[in-house]
Order: C-alpha cells, then sequence, then structure tokens
C-alpha cells in the first residue's frame, strides 16, 4: 500500500516537473531560448519512458503483476 503512494506522488512528480518545465520555457523564450528548447526535447524524449516505468511499477505492486 505505502509503495503504490509512493509511486502515485513520483508520476504526479513528474507531471508537475513536465508542466513547469513547459511554462518556464515559455516564459523565458527571449535570449537563451535554444538551451531551453534541447532540454524541451530531452524532457519529451525521457517523458514517455520513465512514464511507462511508473505505470509499469504502480501496476505490479498494485496487483502483483509482472512487467
Amino acid at each position: 500500500m505505502l509503495r503504490t503512494i509512493t509511486y502515485d506522488i513520483i508520476a504526479l512528480a513528474i507531471v508537475l516537473v513536465y508542466i513547469f518545465s513547459f511554462i518556464f520555457i515559455l516564459k523565458d523564450s527571449k535570449g537563451k531560448g535554444m538551451i531551453h528548447i534541447v532540454i524541451w526535447c530531452i524532457v519529451n524524449f525521457f517523458f514517455p519512458i520513465v512514464g511507462y516505468f511508473v505505470y509499469c511499477m504502480y501496476t505490479k505492486y498494485s496487483q502483483q503483476k509482472e512487467c
């Protein structure tokens, strides 16, 4: 039970970081915008992988199934 709550918090934190990074890039697009675009591309690449991993771990611990 505690593990599923932990994975919920991790998943929520990832989503919040994703949203805040998007807002940050939109607000600070002048001058050093290229760095933010590169970071955004990296985030976009890793987000589905991390999201799938968190979902996988969450279902594994909540239903006791292998990924």
